[in-house]
């Protein structure tokens, strides 16, 4: 399971999905290895990295403090943010994210 949904401590609804990069990807540092995407519903886009272990497992007040700790990012024009957007796009692929 690749694919969380919580309600944080303010009662914002934030989707998780892990993002993993394809072979031959340009990223550097812990990105190299994957991360976790945090979206929620209020349009906030953050990341964290590395992926921790059994992440999918945790609570809701598990994962509060790591969509806290996670680095905000500003969405491109567009769509979305390529790495976090497009399960089938060139640099990464969702694990288990729904398609909408």
């Amino acid at each position: 399971m690749g694919y969380r949904e919580f309600v944080d401590s303010l009662g914002i609804v934030w989707k998780v999905w892990n993002n993993v990069p394809l072979a031959g990807a340009a990223l550097r540092g812990e990105m190299r290895n994957g991360w976790l995407t945090f979206e929620s519903m209020t349009g906030c886009l953050r990341r964290l990295a590395p992926v921790p272990d059994h992440w999918e497992l945790l609570s809701a007040e598990q994962l509060e403090p790591l969509c806290s700790r996670a680095s905000e990012v500003r969405r491109s024009s567009g769509s979305g943010d390529a790495l976090d957007s497009a399960p089938n796009d060139s640099v990464t692929r969702r694990h288990g994210k729904p398609n909408n």
